[in-house]
């Protein structure tokens, strides 16, 4: 699941960063929505630690 993420979601944004101005509260808004999108679809628990879901594999993350 994350890297079906990682390879059509994060590269949308990616796309997008050099051409569109986006602010920071959009991309908490964004993040917040694609957690909440993880739990709904057991791909998270919900109690699971945040800041870990960013961090590499390499470095004991999720990789997202």
């Amino acid at each position: 699941m994350i890297s079906a993420i990682n390879i059509w979601a994060v590269s949308l944004v990616r796309y997008t960063a050099g051409i569109v101005k986006q602010r920071k509260d959009e991309l908490e808004a964004m993040d917040r929505w694609t957690r909440k999108l993880m739990t709904a679809y057991h791909s998270l628990h919900p109690r699971a630690d945040v800041d870990r879901l960013h961090v590499p594999t390499k470095e004991g993350g999720r990789g997202l």
